[in-house]
């Protein structure tokens, strides 16, 4: 009946030590920094080392998962993470650490049914794009064709990669997988040189603007 059902308090008994607390995202990125070599917290980095090092591999999952010594050991791309994720009756997580590049993922979901692990691969996913593809040689003129469009076929956001624009759907948890690139043509319109086969490549998008230059609609 759309009504969210209270959860009565539950005692973590045996659990307590990997479920008997609370935090904020803030804090297990903290967590995980100290975790990192080098950071000189927490631990020492020969028992960082060990942690993080491979002891067994999980079986049967597309991901090629390992354990370390209290850490899940995983590959997102080109990125070596280790973090762990988290159940319990009305919350699951998951936490994602790449100490190379000093990033840290933290998923913290007040629902046990929620994509925690799909939404911090797609984090990663989102930060990877823009390091791969941003430009900072920017055209002034590709703010004016940023925003969410809809219509009663989709909903898409246009966003500007500096030099260059993409549109991509943000009802996916890895919007930028396979995302529309757009080319500049003019003032008001763009060209749609890479998508799909079943899409529009080759078409050019016009944008009508108001006379604050916000975009009114897009044929």
């Amino acid at each position: 009946d759309k009504k969210r059902l209270p959860i009565a308090n539950v005692d973590t008994n045996s659990m307590s030590s990997a479920t008997g607390f609370y935090s904020t995202t803030e804090d297990v990125c903290k967590y995980f920094n100290a975790q990192i070599i080098g950071s000189n917290q927490l631990l020492k980095d020969s028992s960082k080392k060990e942690m993080q090092t491979e002891v067994w591999r999980v079986k049967n999952t597309e991901d090629k998962r390992k354990y370390g010594l209290g850490f899940i050991l995983t590959t997102i791309g080109k990125r070596t993470v280790f973090g762990h994720s988290g159940g319990f009756p009305g919350q699951i997580t998951n936490s994602m650490c790449d100490p190379k590049n000093n990033l840290v993922v933290v998923v913290l979901i007040n629902c046990i049914d929620g994509p925690a692990r799909d939404m911090a691969k797609g984090i990663i996913s989102v930060i990877d794009y823009f390091d791969n593809n941003y430009s900072l040689e920017t055209q002034d003129t590709f703010g004016k064709f940023e925003g969410r469009l809809m219509n009663l076929w989709a909903i898409n956001d246009v966003i500007s990669m500096g030099n260059k624009i993409v549109s991509v759907s943000p009802e996916t948890w890895t919007p930028f997988k396979n995302p529309e690139v757009l080319a500049y043509v003019n003032d008001t319109t763009l060209k749609v040189v890479k998508t799909e086969s079943f899409y529009s490549e080759g078409e050019l998008v016009h944008y009508n603007f108001d006379e604050k230059n916000h975009i009114k609609s897009v044929i």
